[in-house]
């Protein structure tokens, strides 16, 4: 037992623990919340460039084929129709 903790996994993942976890998230999501809309708003106005008859009404969620392997590492641009 390493000071009161029941393994040193848990005493290394003590510091992230904290009793007001939802006040920090949502302080952060309110700092962010106006930069994620204007970035959706700046990828749907170029998808809707791109892709016109693909891209739903405003408040729809943007359509994953659009946007590619959004987990992938590299960021190539999406290939030009022709």
């Amino acid at each position: 037992m390493f000071i009161g903790m029941p393994d040193n996994g848990d005493l290394w993942l003590n510091r992230y623990e904290s009793p007001d976890f939802r006040t920090q998230v949502r302080n952060v999501w309110t700092e962010l919340e106006s930069l994620y809309a204007e970035v959706y708003a700046y990828v749907r106005f170029r998808l809707r460039q791109q892709y016109p008859s693909d891209i739903p009404q405003p408040d729809d969620p943007i359509p994953a084929h659009l946007l590619g392997m959004i987990i992938k590492q590299t960021t190539t641009p999406l290939p030009e129709d022709d």
